[in-house]
């Protein structure tokens, strides 16, 4: 079973639920969800190498409707007990190497395409296909086309 859907929901937990958190708060928010989608993954990596999978699904089932629970109340400070966070290894969230590499990218789409001979409309218009492949491969896991469909037509899913 792959738990990325909830890892991404736990991650952005504490931004969506409530306003914008500042300073030592938002550290207790951030190492709080490192260390749910840290046993978020690890009982995804027991479900491959424990014998009793059966067990593996309904510790995994319990601890989803624990954290889907809190996050409905707003408890996003609390997903699990601290009880269930023991010991595990707090997850490190990655999203800023992607959004560096996509940067990139398009910096270097735009400047090559500067570069060029080319007209303004056929530059934008190949900075914009650099961009939309990046995107995709970048994201490919996480969004789909009619999502990317709705954030060019600036369209929320909130």
């Amino acid at each position: 079973m792959d738990l990325a859907g909830a890892e991404r929901v736990v991650w952005s937990a504490w931004k969506v639920r409530h306003d914008p958190v500042r300073g030592a708060l938002r550290r207790d928010y951030r190492k709080h969800a490192a260390e749910v989608v840290g046993v978020i993954r690890r009982l995804e990596a027991r479900q491959n190498i424990d014998d009793n999978t059966g067990q593996v699904f309904e510790e995994m089932a319990r601890v989803l409707v624990t954290i889907a629970e809190r996050y409905a109340s707003g408890n996003t400070l609390a997903l699990l007990d601290r009880a269930d966070v023991e010991g595990v290894e707090p997850a490190v969230d990655r999203e800023w190497v992607r959004l560096v590499i996509l940067g990139v990218a398009m910096t270097g789409a735009a400047i090559t395409a500067g570069l060029t001979e080319l007209s303004a409309a056929a530059s934008t218009q190949i900075v914009a296909v650099v961009g939309a492949v990046a995107w995709a491969l970048l994201y490919r896991d996480r969004l789909s086309p009619g999502d990317v469909l709705d954030v060019m037509r600036g369209q929320t899913r909130k």
